[in-house]
């Protein structure tokens, strides 16, 4: 019964066990662009590699690019608001191509200045614009805000 007394100490007095570690690399991003992203044209070309896959799934919005904290966490908080009133999460379209539903050709995507881009495409065959301003954050791009036509912005939309 000697043994008892210290198997207890032991098993209170103890430290908890280590945190896990975080991963070694980033999270994958789109079309396996790690994020955050090392350059800004190719993170807004890798985010619209799913737009432009014919038959491909569809993108997740929380995954479809490299969002920022902030933003990202706007989606998430949006997204789990809707899931809890069983309603459409904002922004009710997908921000990407600006619509419901895409047939995204002709993508041209072309850096305005040192932190927005600008991807433009045909969706069923209307011409679209979106312009993405893009931030440093974790030593690399993420995606800050996108902007549409008629000065809506996604950010706006949440």
């Amino acid at each position: 019964m000697t043994g008892y007394p210290l198997a207890l100490l032991l098993l209170c007095c103890s430290s908890p066990p280590p945190a896990e570690s975080p991963p070694s690399s980033p999270p994958p991003g789109p079309a396996g662009l790690s994020c955050p992203a090392p350059d800004p044209v190719a993170l807004v070309q890798a985010s619209y590699a799913p737009y432009t896959t014919r038959g491909g799934p569809t993108p997740d919005l929380l995954g479809a690019t490299c969002w920022s904290a902030d933003t990202g966490g706007r989606l998430k908080a949006a997204a789990d608001r809707a899931a809890a009133e069983g309603g459409l999460a904002p922004p009710g379209f997908d921000p990407l191509v600006d619509g419901q539903d895409w047939d995204v050709t002709d993508l041209r995507v072309r850096a305005v200045d040192a932190d927005t881009v600008e991807a433009s495409f045909q969706n069923f065959q209307s011409p679209t614009t979106v312009t993405w301003e893009l931030v440093v954050e974790g030593g690399g791009w993420r995606v800050r805000d996108l902007r549409f036509a008629g000065g809506r912005s996604l950010l706006g939309s949440l």
